[in-house]
């Protein structure tokens, strides 16, 4: 996740860029981690029956438990990227590492301690709560993403540079209607690509606020408007 950050820490535009990239580093992991662990604890010890077993738990009840555990640390490096705060800055890293780790360590001690097919059950409750919170702070961070759009596209759409239904389509959930007109009449791809433009756009707009030029993001606006204009005439709304 650190190097992915120190790789790429442009990228980090909000609280759910670090979800989103702590999740996906996570499932690398885990897929390598799963294969090891299905062979030597499940196919080894008990043939065919221990390796399906095994699969069910660790691929289907459980599959979700490392990208739940790194998405704190993705969380950490985000807030630490986006606040003007020093001591934020500063604390926000080690924070979301602590609490990944934490949340790892009750998942792999819970059910030992409690011991049993009881023990294991309950643990599996506490993870689901768990994902079930984080699930709710994922659309609460999309509908905070959503703001940033009404609010940075509203100039767009005063300069004339998208039409007012480009901006209703963009701040919606679902671009479903967009992308749909676009496969039937074979503008797709550059449909897509444009809804893609204008939330960098947005974001790119939200950091220059926040942060001013660090990065050179007045030159990457300026990039991405100028994409926008050449996608805006074939963009379906």
């Amino acid at each position: 996740m650190l190097i992915v950050f120190l790789m790429f820490s442009k990228e980090f535009d909000s609280v759910l860029d670090g979800i989103v990239y702590g999740a996906i580093v996570a499932m690398g992991f885990a897929a390598i981690e799963n294969v090891l662990y299905i062979y030597r604890n499940g196919f080894q010890d008990g043939g065919w029956e221990g390796f399906w077993t095994l699969v069910f738990i660790r691929v289907v009840l459980v599959g979700w438990m490392h990208p739940f555990f790194t998405a704190f640390t993705g969380i950490g490096l985000a807030i630490s990227r986006i606040s003007r705060n020093t001591l934020v800055k500063i604390i926000a890293v080690p924070a979301g590492y602590t609490v990944a780790v934490l949340t790892h360590a009750f998942h792999n001690t819970f059910s030992s301690l409690l011991g049993g097919g009881g023990g294991f059950i309950l643990g599996l409750i506490a993870d689901y709560i768990g994902y079930f919170i984080m699930a709710v702070f994922i659309i609460w961070m999309i509908v905070h993403e959503r703001n940033i759009l009404k609010r940075q596209l509203v100039e767009e759409v005063n300069s004339g540079a998208i039409s007012a239904g480009h901006y209703n389509t963009a701040i919606s959930f679902f671009q479903t209607n967009a992308h749909l007109s676009a496969l039937t009449s074979g503008t797709f791809r550059s449909t897509s690509r444009f809804y893609q433009v204008l939330g960098e756009l947005a974001h790119k707009k939200e950091q220059l606020q926040k942060h001013g030029d660090e990065g050179g993001n007045t030159q990457i606006i300026e990039r991405l408007r100028a994409e926008m204009s050449l996608l805006a005439p074939a963009a379906k709304v």
